[in-house]
C-alpha cells in the first residue's frame, strides 16, 4: 500500500480545486517569451473549452512547499508544447489517478485511430495475459484522462510496469519489443521498484553493471543487483 510519504508518486495525475489553480504560481519550462499570458492562463486555470488539464506529479524539489506538479498543453506552437511547473498544497488535491488507473480508461475510451493507441492496446493485452500490471503516463495518459488531442501519428508510448521478478520483467520487456516492432511506436517503459523508485525496463533487463533509478525526491545510480532486490516485494 501507499505510506504517507508515498501518497503521491511520479507520473500520478492530480485534480486540483479551482481556488488552488487560481492561486498557484506557475513557471514556464523553457522559453517563457514564446507564450502569451492567455495561453499560460488557459493551461493553468481556465482549461480548454472547459476541460481542465490535471497536474502531473514530478520529482520533488528540495525545500519545496507542497507538492511539485507539472502541466502540459495538448497543443503545440512551432513544434513546442507549453509546459508549466508549480507547487501546490497537498490539501488542494481532490483526485489522484496513478498510471494503472489511467490505463484502465483505455477499455472504455473512444481511442483515436493512432499508432500509439494501437501499441497501448497491444501492450495492455500482453501484460494482462501475463498477469502483470501495466500503466500509462505521458501524452497518451493525458489524452485518456482529458479527451484532448495530446497524441499524433508520431507519438511515443510511456508505460509503467510492475513485475515480481527478473524473469517476468524479461518476458514483459520482450513482449513490449514485439509490440514496438509491430506498430512502429517507440515504447519507453519504466519498471516500478519498491519505495516509489523506478528504472527503465530495458536497462533493468540488460546486463549493465548499474541501473539509474528515479524516485520521488531523487535520482540514483545503483548496482544492478541492488535494483533487482528492490523489485522483489
Amino acid at each position: 500500500g501507499r505510506g504517507v510519504k508515498a501518497l503521491f508518486r511520479r507520473h500520478d495525475l492530480v485534480t486540483l480545486t479551482a481556488s488552488a489553480r487560481r492561486a498557484m504560481a506557475v513557471e514556464v519550462v523553457g522559453d517563457a517569451k514564446a507564450w502569451s499570458e492567455e495561453e499560460i492562463r488557459e493551461l493553468a486555470v481556465d482549461g480548454f473549452d472547459g476541460v481542465l488539464v490535471p497536474g502531473i506529479v514530478r520529482r520533488q524539489e528540495q525545500g519545496a512547499e507542497g507538492l511539485c506538479v507539472g502541466f502540459s498543453s495538448p497543443f503545440r506552437k512551432d513544434g513546442m508544447r507549453l509546459r508549466l511547473s508549480s507547487c501546490v498544497p497537498r490539501s488542494a488535491v481532490t483526485l489522484v489517478r496513478d498510471p494503472y488507473q489511467v490505463a484502465g480508461l483505455a477499455r472504455t475510451a473512444m481511442l483515436r485511430p493512432l499508432p500509439v493507441f494501437d501499441a497501448l492496446s497491444r501492450a495492455l493485452r500482453f501484460a494482462r495475459g501475463q498477469g502483470l500490471a501495466c500503466g500509462v503516463f505521458g501524452s497518451a495518459a493525458l489524452e485518456l484522462a482529458t479527451g484532448l488531442p495530446y497524441c499524433d501519428g508520431t507519438s511515443d508510448l510511456d508505460l509503467l510496469v510492475r513485475c515480481e521478478g527478473s524473469d517476468e520483467a524479461q518476458r514483459l520487456h520482450e513482449g513490449l519489443l514485439d509490440v514496438e516492432e509491430r506498430t512502429g511506436v517507440r515504447i519507453d517503459a519504466e519498471i516500478e521498484l519498491e519505495g516509489g523508485w523506478a528504472a527503465k525496463l530495458g536497462e533493468f533487463c540488460s546486463d549493465s553493471g548499474s541501473v539509474l533509478v528515479k524516485g520521488f525526491n531523487d535520482v540514483r545510480l545503483l548496482p544492478r543487483e541492488e535494483a533487482v532486490v528492490m523489485n522483489h516485494r
